[in-house]
């Protein structure tokens, strides 16, 4: 929310002095328009959504250095802010993003938790943005110091919330395991966010079900409910919500009613949050139309290379920039993922990036302006006819494919599909038109690994890489 100018004071006095008039309340049995009324419509509304204390904020504009120099014109001794007073001065600083973090064990709903919750802020209009912590830490072959990627995950995230700060966001929703000394090390590298941890956990039983309908085998199973025992007895978090029989509509509900942490503003960044990338980074980008296969066919890329020891970056560009509602000039918010694409890339120091993602011929150019300095983009755009297009879709409508948060597709029926497959096809023979990317690659009955190949063989600066 932008600061209240001084511009509107008179504007506000005059609210704060309106009533509604008597004719209306007795002819037409209109409420009067109550002092605490005014200040919800004011604020107070937006600040319970926000997170936002307003005692700590009263007692935090009474100290500070606009109030002094009030109080030393007036002659009057330090005082707290009264009520009174603060009906008529509505401001606050928000420095620090409130930050709600959804953890627990595999199985638990994290994701899908925190998915719904973005979609009911979204419409409560506030904007919000999100993040699976696991979307930040893509990087193999892990380094010595760094063998659980923690490191580069909080450093990511310290850069994410800075990009997200700064395009507008009020509030931001984390979903990802996070445990003993992770949680120092995340908090550590994201100083510009005040975390609220909270933990979802379920009985054993039910847990145990819904990771075999997700057909683990017995081992994961068990091992899993051990990690779950252990974080439901170690856990720090600041609020524990027991998931068992509770439909995710009816948790999201529950966690949009926690109140998130307030504080101090934010310090200073740490001095290693951004880095140089590597010189000539090749950043592999496979782009395309809707459902012709970017996300399998980047995955066989990037394990190739990781296969053959090169430290590679993994990102699915999408998933980078979940930020509702967009801004009117960006709604598909290409400036918060040209942002974050270019600090992930520079915090990894891989030796190759591989990204997937849509993007129109317009839009390229922000994403190269945000690229490091060494970094060289290589363009491959995979094509389909209709009728593939139209087999991919209805797999992914299935649940089969590649899975991501925010995926409209599974469960869509005949008519969404029928809608889905008209824009994927325009979209395809849009691309075509503008001859986007550096190379075109078909995709119309081949297997992943075969696209994979002829990537590789379309790109040599990536086999120099093997």
């Amino acid at each position: 929310m932008a600061p209240v100018s001084l511009a509107h004071g008179r504007a506000l006095e005059a609210f704060w002095d309106f009533d509604i008039p008597d004719d209306l309340q007795q002819g037409h049995g209109c409420p009067p328009l109550s002092r605490q009324a005014k200040r919800k419509i004011l604020g107070e509304n937006l600040a319970r959504l926000l997170g936002i204390d307003l005692d700590v904020q009263r007692q935090r504009i009474a100290a500070d250095r606009f109030s002094e120099a009030q109080r030393n014109l007036a002659g009057a001794a330090p005082q707290a802010l009264a009520e009174g007073d603060w009906d008529r001065r509505w401001c606050w600083s928000m420095n620090r993003l409130p930050l709600l973090w959804i953890c627990g064990a595999p199985g638990t709903g994290k994701s899908t938790v925190a998915w719904e919750l973005f979609g009911r802020l979204q419409a409560l209009g506030v904007r919000t943005g999100y993040v699976d912590i696991d979307q930040l830490g893509m990087c193999y072959p892990v380094i010595e110091d760094d063998p659980d990627r923690t490191l580069i995950k909080a450093r990511n995230l310290g850069a994410w919330v800075e990009t997200f700060h700064a395009a507008g966001a009020q509030r931001l929703l984390v979903s990802g395991v996070a445990a003993g000394q992770e949680v120092e090390t995340f908090a550590k590298h994201a100083p510009g966010a005040l975390i609220t941890w909270v933990l979802l956990h379920a009985a054993a039983g039910p847990l145990r079900d819904r990771l075999y309908g997700l057909d683990w085998d017995r081992q994961m199973v068990d091992e899993t409910l051990r990690y779950a025992d252990e974080v439901a007895t170690s856990s720090v978090a600041d609020v524990r919500v027991d998931v068992t029989g509770l439909s995710v509509a009816e948790v999201a509900a529950h966690l949009l009613e926690v109140p998130v942490a307030t504080g101090d503003p934010a310090p200073t960044p740490t001095a290693d949050r951004h880095l140089a990338a590597l010189a000539t980074t090749p950043v592999l980008w496979i782009c395309g139309a809707r459902a012709v296969g970017k996300s399998t066919v980047g995955w066989r890329v990037f394990r190739r290379l990781v296969g053959a020891g090169v430290r590679t970056l993994f990102l699915d560009l999408p998933q980078l920039g979940f930020l509702e509602p967009a801004a009117p000039d960006d709604p598909h918010n290409h400036r918060v993922k040209a942002q974050s694409l270019g600090a992930l890339i520079a915090i990894a120091g891989a030796h190759v990036v591989v990204m997937t993602g849509r993007v129109e011929a317009e839009d390229v150019l922000a994403y190269n302006q945000h690229l490091p300095v060494g970094a060289e983009l290589m363009l491959v755009r995979l094509s389909a006819d209709r009728d593939t297009l139209r087999e991919h879709l209805r797999r992914r409508a299935q649940g089969g494919g590649w899975r991501e948060t925010g995926d409209p597709l599974p469960g869509s029926g005949p008519a969404a599909l029928e809608r889905w497959l008209g824009e994927a096809t325009a979209e395809n023979e849009r691309l075509e038109r503008h001859r986007l990317g550096d190379t075109e690659i078909g995709v119309d009955g081949r297997e992943p690994e075969a696209i994979a190949s002829d990537v590789f063989a379309a790109t040599p600066r990536l086999q120099e890489r093997l």
